[in-house]
């Protein structure tokens, strides 16, 4: 699914700026390398797999020498329309369409296993969903998360594109699945990371007001923006992302 193409100027420029942003680099160890190696592991489901896979192989992707900015590899429409609602929900999540110039440096920081990042990192090895996949999403949004919840118990991990997609759809009906996954599966901060999206997108006061949200999402944040992991940062995204589920429920 990932794919690194030749990087524009403005890429190297924003990198830049990113990197200097953590103000004083500091070498990440191998632990580091792996835990963001775990951040931007996929999950794919199996709802039709062999069977999308197979046409995603067929796909043919512009002949040039690499310099194409942004381009679409997808399947006909008709081919996607004569795939069930499941295997859709496979092709969307294993395939994003839409590939564009990506930033090859390396972005890993130093002890991400103890920050609640801001951002996830789906879309910063150059690819994303197409528009006709976003409408998928957001037209299917029950199926959905449905979907996302029984890949998760099958294969036992929530992977970015998994999150991306609870994010993009904010499923705020997900959020005590959310809770209950990351409890047996606390390595995994970017779960937070998807719960404070959620209510950065459903516009929660409570949150917005909160020192967190300014740290993450004002003046200049961008992917490497994080909050420390502690058990009050912790407890506050799960407090404040379960205060929301139930206001909305008892509506």
């Amino acid at each position: 699914m990932k794919r690194i193409i030749n990087v524009s100027l403005f890429m190297i420029c924003l990198c830049t700026t990113l990197i200097a942003q953590e103000h004083v680099y500091v070498e990440p160890t191998q632990a580091d390398r792996n835990y963001r190696a775990y951040r931007e592991q996929e999950t794919k489901p199996e709802f039709g797999l062999r069977k999308v896979e197979s046409l995603i192989k067929k796909i043919k992707e512009p002949e040039d020498d690499g310099m194409i900015a942004d381009y679409i590899a997808a399947i006909s429409k008709d081919e996607f329309k004569r795939l069930n609602l499941k295997e859709q929900f496979t092709y969307v999540m294993i395939h994003p369409e839409v590939y564009s110039q990506a930033c090859i440096d390396d972005m890993t920081s130093r002890g991400e296993d103890q920050k609640i990042f801001g951002l996830l990192t789906f879309r910063l090895s150059g690819v994303d969903w197409s528009a006709d996949q976003y409408k998928f999403l957001k037209q299917n949004r029950d199926t959905v998360q449905t979907l996302i919840f029984e890949t998760i118990a099958v294969k036992k991990h929530m992977g970015v594109n998994l999150k991306s997609a609870l994010v993009e759809i904010s499923a705020w009906e997900s959020i005590p699945a959310m809770i209950r996954y990351y409890q047996t599966n606390r390595k995994d901060r970017d779960v937070l990371t998807v719960l404070s999206l959620i209510l950065k997108k459903e516009q929660y006061t409570p949150y917005l007001k909160s020192k967190m949200y300014g740290k993450l999402y004002l003046g200049d944040a961008n992917y490497m923006t994080s909050v420390c992991f502690n058990t009050a940062n912790e407890q506050f995204l799960l407090s404040t992302a379960q205060d929301y589920y139930n206001q909305k429920i008892s509506k």
